[in-house]
């Protein structure tokens, strides 16, 4: 069976991801306990601008999902969830299909 990847990218600035970490450390993984992804902040020097640009990052694998559509679906619904109870701007969303598993 197939294996779908995500991410989803949160950009703006670090305070604008606080409550996050408490968040998908506690009460994430008894909403959402097959989710099981990596989070963390992120930033890099984007010297076009002269600046540091940073973002929140989760990545994992889409749990119960054989396609890719259904895939791209529950992560854009994750997304949606997390946007709307978090009060986070949305996520740029990146889906693919990983190696045979």
């Amino acid at each position: 069976m197939a294996a779908y990847g995500y991410s989803l990218h949160f950009p703006g600035e670090s305070s604008d991801h606080d409550g996050l970490d408490e968040y998908l450390r506690l009460e994430f993984p008894h909403q959402h306990p097959e989710w099981e992804p990596t989070f963390g902040r992120v930033s890099h020097y984007d010297s076009d601008i002269d600046r540091r640009e940073y973002a929140y990052l989760l990545t994992g694998d889409v749990p119960g999902v054989s396609s890719l559509a259904d895939a791209e679906k529950k992560v854009q619904a994750l997304a949606h969830e997390l946007r709307e109870s978090l009060k986070v701007p949305m996520p740029k969303i990146r889906v693919w299909k990983s190696e045979d598993r």
